[in-house]
Parts: C-alpha cells; sequence; structure tokens
C-alpha cells in the first residue's frame, strides 16, 4: 500500500523554469527577486495550486518528503514561500536521488514499494526522475498526473516518529500490484492508485478506476 510520498520540487511543486538563465547553481535571490514585496508568489506558483498537496497528504496519514538536486539553501526558501509542508528536505549535499529516496526509506522503516516518487522528468532525453524512482524501487508519478494524489484515501498504519515506524510486512509490497492494462508493459501500480484511474508513466495508458 502507499504510505509515503515524496516530491521532486523544481517544475514539481514550484513553477521555477523561468528563474536562472543558466546552468549555474541557484540560490536564495532566484526566488526572491520574483516575490518581493507587493508582489506576492503568483509567478513561482501552478495555477492547480499543487503546493498544497503534500501538507494535505501529510494530514490524511502519508509520511511526506521533497528530494532535489538544489542547493538547500534555494530549496528551502522557494519551500517556505510556497507554504509546502513537508516531513523532510533532502537536497544536492545528501547525494543522488536514488540514494534520498533509499535514505527516506529507511529512515521511515517502510518498503520502497510503498513509496511514490513525483517528478517532472520521465521521457526521453531527460528521464531523471523516473530512472531514479526505478532503482530505488520505488512507485514513480509524473508531476503532470500530480491530481490523483487529491484522491488518496486517509490511512492509520503510519506511525509518528522514526523510531517506532512499523516496518511492511514481506508480502505487503507485492500483495497489492495490479499490472498495467496494456498487454505490451510490464509495469505494475498499487491497487490505491489503480483503483483512482492512474495513467502508467511508461506507456501512458489508464488503469481502470473502480
Amino acid at each position: 500500500m502507499t504510505r509515503a510520498v515524496v516530491f521532486d520540487l523544481d517544475e514539481t511543486l514550484a513553477r521555477t523554469d523561468r528563474l536562472v538563465d543558466t546552468d549555474r547553481r541557484r540560490v536564495p535571490y532566484d526566488v526572491l527577486r520574483h516575490s518581493a514585496p507587493g508582489m506576492g508568489t503568483r509567478e513561482l506558483r501552478f495555477d492547480d495550486h499543487r503546493e498544497s498537496i503534500p501538507g494535505n497528504l501529510a494530514a490524511l496519514g502519508y509520511r511526506v518528503a521533497i528530494v532535489t538536486a538544489s542547493p538547500l539553501a534555494y530549496a528551502s526558501t522557494l519551500a517556505d514561500l510556497l507554504n509546502i509542508d513537508f516531513e523532510r528536505l533532502l537536497a544536492s549535499l545528501h547525494g543522488s536521488k536514488v540514494r534520498k529516496l533509499r535514505d527516506l526509506a529507511d529512515f521511515w522503516g517502510i518498503d520502497p514499494i510503498d513509496m511514490c516518487y513525483v517528478g517532472d522528468r520521465y521521457q526521453d532525453p531527460n528521464s531523471d526522475d523516473i530512472d531514479a524512482a526505478d532503482e530505488a524501487g520505488c512507485e514513480f508519478i509524473p508531476a503532470e498526473d500530480i491530481a490523483v494524489l487529491r484522491h488518496l484515501p486517509r490511512i492509520t498504519t503510519n506511525t509518528s516518529g522514526h523510531d517506532t515506524a512499523s516496518k511492511s510486512s514481506p508480502d505487503s509490497p507485492s500483495g497489492d500490484r495490479v499490472p498495467c492494462p496494456n498487454p505490451r508493459c510490464t509495469n505494475t501500480a498499487s491497487a490505491t492508485l489503480a483503483r483512482l484511474g492512474f495513467r502508467c508513466p511508461i506507456c501512458r495508458t489508464n488503469f481502470r478506476a473502480s
């Protein structure tokens, strides 16, 4: 079952494609100059108000984190300006996204397959996010399909602290997997996402909502 949701930040929870014109490392000023007093943060927000989703999921009992390749000072400034709620934020110095995802699963004491990772890079020529999710062993949700997370049900199996987090039972990860309806696709989805009519990130076929 889905027990944790991890989000990429740039172009997943925040609109940042126009912040910097070069490949240099981003800094807090890149965000602050687009949200000066009296300007608000409209330029940084998506129209669907997706920045509220992490906090809503946390209120429903899910573990929630942000992982990013950006520096911590920039990422924390951006998340704070957009009032994004999260439990942990792992930035550039924490290593690769694969390592971040695995470390979060270990920290929370859950099986990686019970964790969803939401990112915007899942198609060639840049598939870094879906590749990281695949290597870490967790579910992947494209950022364009983030709205499906608004319909996740409340859960009661997650505990409130690191030391008491319960480990998924051995048969839990594979017991609720649903194969993609496309017979040529080998991907699977959690039963929870399949029931919501989730679109397969590999072939873009819709699972049948129940």
